[in-house]
């Protein structure tokens, strides 16, 4: 039942809103990807930018995209998801019992992050599910006895690294499943095996992760660097981006803290209340992380990742409720253990239908821009949804861009933000940034022109459509409606028309 629900809570966001961009450079990429693999497509070194290996998540997204479409692609999410919230109710069962289980299970079924990232199309779903499936192998590893505890253990450090691997953002709650593994142990066989037990996992850990890292090679690491551990930090107060994070996880939060209390206070055992109080600050691992980087960028995503953690104590806590009154109103508590968890689903459902409204619909954007690119190759300048229109409208495009081969929709490129360089043919000189969209666009170099207004792009709109007035060779062909965040904004679609 409570996996039908949440099935039924993110599917109907699966059609909600057409790709998000980094949905759609995701599936691209896997595409490629499987094209490199079976063909010897050349591609980019997209491992020295990508947050998560490429070689993991794309390829099985761009799987079943290529069965089902992008619907197919956020099904997939979903099953993640589905996984997720099983290995929740089985670690839970077996740290508190089966009541908390269930009601641990249920909470995090309906916070909005879980509803999301079922029907998101990007790593997110398997990392947290990969992280998930770490803790439940490494309890129940405690429960078994020498060999076959062992291989379980190794088997829980290589899920890990899996999950690093996938999205190497991940590995920020490494140490939260170790030390819950840990103190399982340690209440169950004493200190001495349980430091025992948590190093087996954290040795199978690191010689899995060392030698996919030396297996993947100098390139990893240096997108490992760039886009997490040198990240560079953005312009928002840290002290929003916690009141922020509060809005979104409150529930699980206020939860994990009522149970972490009641173990503190029912338990004497310290690895018990070690353990609770580990999983509490689970929960604000991810957003005390971004409120350093002083960044919103994917808080929503991340927040979901310590909420994993957070509904073991809550499940707890709303278990604890019901076994604390007398008899006779133990049906009343329970009515609002359950009401507790509804009143969280109906809050995450708003949180994730207005996130999936946070981006906007390029259905009509590309409906006109499937005509105009039609026939001869094009270079196109779009800017912040250049990944969408490579998904939509698939290109046949030269060296590393080469995407797919289509009869109807061809181009030589799509760039967006900064990834021009263009090279002067005057005088040779390789230009990067706006300048090499001032001159490009001086020398008529794209066919197309679209801009979107959007937020975190708006300025470079600014400037280019500075230059497009100033050369005159481009015509406004569509302005195109949309609305995003409640914002409303248009598409501009400019086609050159000077001598070439």
């Amino acid at each position: 039942m409570i996996l039908l629900l949440q099935a039924a809570l993110s599917a109907h966001l699966i059609w909600a809103n057409t790709a998000y961009q980094d949905e759609a450079l995701y599936l691209v990429t896997g595409h490629l990807e499987w094209s490199h693999w079976l063909y010897g497509t050349p591609i980019a070194q997209f491992q020295t930018y990508f947050s998560g290996a490429p070689v993991i998540y794309p390829p099985l997204g761009a799987a079943a995209d290529a069965l089902g479409g992008l619907a197919a692609a956020r099904a997939l999410s979903l099953c993640f998801m589905l996984v997720a919230t099983i290995a929740l109710h089985g670690v839970t069962k077996r740290l508190f019992g089966r009541s908390a289980a269930a009601f641990a299970a249920s909470l995090f079924a309906g916070v909005g992050a879980t509803q999301y990232l079922g029907a998101f199309a990007t790593y997110d779903a398997l990392a947290l599910t990969l992280l998930a499936g770490a803790t439940w192998l490494g309890i129940r590893a405690v429960e078994k006895s020498s060999l076959a505890r062992l291989i379980l253990l190794v088997a829980a450090g290589a899920v890990l690294a899996l999950a690093d691997a996938t999205k190497y953002a991940a590995a920020l709650f490494d140490p939260v499943v170790i030390l819950t593994v840990l103190f399982f142990a340690g209440r169950r066989y004493g200190w001495r095996s349980a430091f025992d037990v948590g190093f087996a996992m954290s040795w199978a850990l690191i010689v899995t992760g060392g030698s996919a890292l030396a297996l993947g090679g100098p390139s990893y690491w240096q997108g490992i660097t760039f886009t997490t551990l040198t990240r560079a930090p953005g312009d928002s107060a840290p002290a929003a981006v916690l009141i922020v994070s509060l809005g979104w996880a409150g529930v699980v939060a206020v939860l994990a803290v009522i149970g972490a209390t009641t173990v503190i206070c029912s338990f004497r055992d310290q690895a018990y209340r070690a353990l609770a109080i580990t999983l509490a600050l689970a929960v604000w691992l991810a957003p005390a992380e971004q409120a350093r980087l002083s960044t919103f960028t994917s808080l929503f995503k991340h927040v979901g990742f310590g909420e994993w953690f957070g509904a073991i104590l809550g499940g707890f806590a709303l278990a604890s409720i019901v076994t604390a009154v007398p008899r006779a109103k133990v049906d009343a508590a329970l009515r609002a253990a359950w009401a507790t968890v509804a009143v969280s689903t109906v809050i995450g459902f708003l949180l994730a239908s207005n996130q999936f409204a946070s981006w906007p619909d390029a259905t009509n954007l590309v409906n006109v821009l499937r005509p105009l690119l039609k026939g001869n190759q094009h270079s196109v300048l779009a800017a912040d949804n250049g990944n969408v229109i490579e998904y939509y409208l698939p290109q046949s495009g030269l060296g590393s861009r080469e995407y797919f081969i289509d009869d109807q929709v061809q181009w030589q490129a799509v760039f967006t933000k900064n990834q021009l360089v263009y090279k002067n043919p005057v005088t040779g000189q390789q230009i990067t940034g706006l300048g090499a969209y001032d001159l490009a666009i001086r020398r008529g170099y794209f066919t197309v022109i679209t801009l979107s207004g959007y937020r975190t792009w708006i300025g470079a709109d600014k400037v280019i459509q500075q230059d497009i007035r100033r050369y005159r060779d481009y015509r406004l062909v569509a302005s195109i409606p949309y609305t995003a965040a409640g914002n409303k904004n248009t598409y501009q679609i400019w086609v050159y028309e000077g001598a070439r």
